[in-house]
């Protein structure tokens, strides 16, 4: 083994001893192959460097040597990264060296990084002023590399800058800590590499706001030995169960770095004595259902907060982040947070996306490695997507910010990033990714054009769920389809993909004109038999094609789908088509018209004593008449009255969804009669399967002197849960709204909910 030893003045440094600790880490997963040549590159970085001091008097290849120790023991990485840790700068420091030559003595990997590196290092700022743009400028740069070890490499090189930041000038330490914090320290955490991003965040306060960091840290050193014995007891705690379960697996416990009280300091709006959870526990499992089971023990011990229960491992983050999250309440009553996870599992919460190549030799897939740099470039752009629309709030400070040239690279950048999304299953496992909002419909579209045509349902984890229904990630959704279905128009209000809405738009716009068209021919039709002309006679001898070439709508098909659509008046087109005044005809079919409306009335009146719907209709007496199925009134809600020729009145809500496309003609003014009047409704209710609860449920509606007018039943046996429905009689929605409160209170109700029926 060669021995490096350096003299500056009042100290010796050994820099074999920092060496042999990387060698070590880099073969517990790597070849002494490797080895070899980064003994090259050691030898190649001392020669550059051997003239070059740093402002704290250490030699720069000291430097390269502790930032190779950082990537290799702390973030684990492959020997190329580690052989261009020690290569690193050696670029910047002698522009006579180029990639070729590096690519040639150490080869194509290590020449790429350190290529890739020195880029990335260029960028840089020179005031406050800049700071942002420089940090957007970075970001850019960032999404666009080819191997994501040289972010690694940068990221070990400012940990190792921000230890060494005090012998730098004033300006310089504010500069590089506010880079820190605002870029290095979130690329950390968005990588999932929450150790290295914890430092880089400290010492960035450190610099940034010495005061409040020496505050903490001393309010940390004077609470030391009461929170280590509290940790201590807690761990002790927490193997205890280890134990009770007979399973394998180790506890820690520390304090939450300073930074992130400081946080919490400023969130919740309290000083450091008044906060009670500083402190962290990790328990590590062997195996992934263990942390379920430990996470059972632990809520049964100590008693769970509600709300803070957060499960990582079946929807892990998108750093491919794992862990069990829970916060529970000591025997002391102090609060305790809690991490549970596999050895597997902490080594990624430790070192991110690195513990890839940790791993890259034993499961070497070239395949997964390009996956795993493609999902970094999409974390990177779904961030540099965020500062977008950021900047586009404030675009006076974009316009300070960004010259042409940024924004071109801006709007290159943002024509790849793709929306936020979410992750939803299909029972056999496949994953259908859909923007946030996506309903079920978006869903059954994304699978095929047909299943979305025909999808009646649906069904979210076993839960019968409607079309319109958002999806969240993590949900298995099973679609239901129906022959008979068909799309609708209403669809296109709460579906959010394009694909759904080109798809629902096609049919319906397609049946719609057919429909459109088939009632202005019948509409023409009969307007040409009030003139005595033969309707077919004049289609098949082309005089009325001919004469609508004269219109604006070019031909009769046209003409048809305008009257059908009520674009088009059938008596002023006809007056074209048909030249000859027929003003009497028009004059007695309107006469008629009345005539019939009069025998409609009469028709369908009777008398007042045999009403039972309790509503008056302002203006007509004794007339038929019913409720509307599309939104059932209930007594004392907004009414009015639509008269249909051959049904009678029909009673709708006020503020119903049909009413803006009714002809205001046929509106009439309704109210209800008298107190009284009872509607049906359906009351659904889900709850636990448990005996007595129909029970409870049917004393509730009687205490109110309610008739139950049914009742249906159904047994979820996986999930242990029971469905109820009951059609009831009200009066009004006040009334509703009591039963439904009452109800709910009830022990073991899950959700309750009314839907109107007819």
């Amino acid at each position: 083994m060669v021995f490096w030893c350096f003299d500056f003045g009042s100290y010796m440094i050994d820099v074999s001893i920092y060496i042999e600790e990387t060698k070590k880490a880099l073969l517990s997963h790597s070849s002494e192959t490797d080895w070899n040549v980064i003994e090259r590159c050691i030898e190649f970085s001392k020669k550059v460097h051997k003239e070059h001091l740093r402002l704290n008097g250490d030699s720069f290849f000291i430097h390269s040597v502790e930032i190779a120790l950082i990537v290799a023991k702390e973030l684990r990485l492959d020997w190329a990264t580690i052989g261009a840790a020690y290569l690193h700068d050696v670029m910047e420091y002698d522009s006579t060296i180029e990639r070729e030559f590096l690519e040639k003595e150490f080869g194509l990997e290590i020449a790429k990084i350190v290529d890739g590196f020195t880029t990335l290092s260029k960028t840089s700022y020179q005031s406050k002023d800049e700071s942002r743009a420089a940090g957007f400028r970075k970001m850019i740069q960032i999404s666009t590399l080819d191997d994501m070890r040289i972010l690694f490499l940068k990221l070990a090189d400012r940990v190792h800058n921000m230890r060494t930041l005090k012998y730098l000038p004033k300006d310089k330490q504010l500069q590089k800590a506010l880079e820190t914090k605002e870029l290095y320290a979130p690329i950390a955490h968005k990588l999932g590499l929450y150790k290295i991003k914890s430092e880089l965040e400290d010492l960035a306060f450190k610099f940034l706001d010495f005061e409040n960091y020496r505050k903490i840290a001393n309010f940390l050193d004077e609470k030391k030995e009461q929170r280590d014995t509290f940790i201590s007891e807690t761990i002790s705690e927490l193997k205890n169960i280890l134990e009770t379960l007979s399973l394998k697996g180790r506890v820690d416990g520390r304090a939450k770095h300073i930074y992130s009280i400081y946080e919490k300091m400023v969130r919740a709006n309290k000083q450091f004595n008044e906060l009670y959870d500083i402190t962290a526990f990790r328990v590590i499992t062997t195996k992934k259902e263990d942390c379920y089971l430990v996470l059972g023990e632990i809520h049964s011990f100590y008693k769970a907060i509600p709300g803070r229960f957060k499960d990582y491992i079946s929807m892990p983050k998108s750093n491919n982040y794992q862990s069990l999250h829970t916060a529970v309440v000591s025997k002391t009553g102090k609060v305790i947070e809690i991490q549970i996870r596999t050895e597997e599992m902490h080594l990624i919460a430790e070192n991110g996306f690195a513990a890839h190549w940790a791993y890259k030799a034993k499961k070497s897939a070239e395949t997964k490695e390009q996956t795993q740099i493609n999902t970094l470039k999409k974390i990177v752009k779904h961030w540099i997507q965020e500062e977008i629309e950021n900047q586009e709030k404030n675009p006076s400070d974009l316009d300070k910010s960004f010259n042409n040239q940024n924004r071109d690279i801006e709007s290159d950048i943002s024509d790849e990033i793709v929306n936020r999304e979410i992750y939803v299953f299909t029972p056999g496992g496949d994953v259908i990714i859909l923007p946030e909002g996506a309903t079920v419909l978006d869903f059954a579209y994304a699978i095929h054009t047909n299943l979305g045509n025909q999808c009646s349902g649906a069904t979210i984890n076993g839960s019968i769920a409607p079309l319109r229904q958002k999806l969240k990630s993590g949900q298995v959704v099973s679609i239901t389809k129906s022959s008979n279905q068909k799309p609708k128009a209403e669809w296109l209000e709460f579906v959010v993909t394009s694909r759904a809405r080109s798809k629902i738009a096609s049919i319906v716009n397609q049946e719609e004109r057919d429909q459109a068209k088939q009632l202005g021919l019948s509409v023409l039709e009969k307007e040409c038999s009030k003139f005595g002309l033969n309707f077919n006679k004049l289609i098949k001898d082309n005089s009325l094609e001919e004469r609508a070439k004269t219109t604006r709508y070019a031909n009769l098909t046209g003409i048809a789908i305008a009257i059908g659509y009520g674009k088009l008046d059938v008596k002023e087109i006809l007056e074209k088509l048909i030249p000859e005044s027929k003003d009497a005809l028009l004059k007695k079919r309107e006469q008629e018209e009345e005539t019939r409306f009069a025998r409609f009335l009469k028709k369908f009146s009777k008398k007042a004593s045999d009403s039972k719907s309790g509503v008056i209709i302002d203006g007509l007496e004794n007339i038929m008449i019913r409720f509307a199925k599309c939104c059932n009134p209930i007594p004392n809600e907004a009414i009015i009255g639509y008269i249909s020729i051959g049904v009678g009145v029909t009673i709708h809500k006020k503020n119903c969804v049909n009413v803006e496309n009714f002809d205001l003609e046929r509106v009439v003014p309704a109210f209800w009669q008298n107190e009284g009047a009872f509607r049906p409704i359906i009351i659904d209710i889900h709850g636990s399967n448990k005996v007595g609860l129909l029970s409870e449920i049917t004393k509730v509606i009687s205490k109110m002197e309610l008739n139950i007018e049914s009742i249906t039943s159904s047994k979820e046996t996986e999930s242990n849960t029971v469905g109820i429905m009951l059609t009831i009689l009200v009066s009004d929605i006040e009334m509703l709204k009591k039963i439904k409160a009452k109800i709910t209170k009830i022990p073991g109700i899950l959700y309750v909910d009314f839907r109107r029926t007819v």
